[in-house]
């Protein structure tokens, strides 16, 4: 708690013509403790997300955790190790189910389910 500024006080002895002034100054509102540990909490939260951002690769929710902010279908290599790119990946389709939507901008991230169309090899 702190005290309230009263000022200064003035005290006179006159049996030795002595004066004594006493000035008494507080601070008011939060403690210098209080804003360091405030301050390295926003420091901490600011570099966690910077690294989400910048090395995470942002919030992706199907490729979550890739580094990639543009994606490796167009590429022509076999990123996920599955045995077939980027046409051939089914990773590379918005529709995987009926093999429609092909963006090079998605992610091999699956090599499980390389498998290419029916009828294609």
């Amino acid at each position: 708690m702190s005290k309230k500024d009263e000022g200064p006080s003035l005290k006179i002895d006159s049996a030795s013509d002595k004066v004594t002034v006493e000035v008494v100054h507080t601070t008011k509102g939060v403690p210098l403790q209080g804003l360091i540990a405030l301050g390295m909490i926003l420091l901490f939260t600011a570099g966690m997300a910077y690294y989400y951002v910048n090395i995470e690769g942002g919030n992706d929710s199907e490729n979550f955790g890739e580094s990639s902010t543009k994606g490796n279908c167009g590429d022509g290599i076999d990123n996920d190790g599955g045995g077939t790119s980027d046409r051939e990946d089914i990773d590379c389709y918005s529709n995987p189910e009926l093999w429609k939507g092909y963006d090079s901008n998605r992610n091999e991230v699956d090599p499980e389910n390389d498998d290419p169309p029916e009828g294609e090899s």
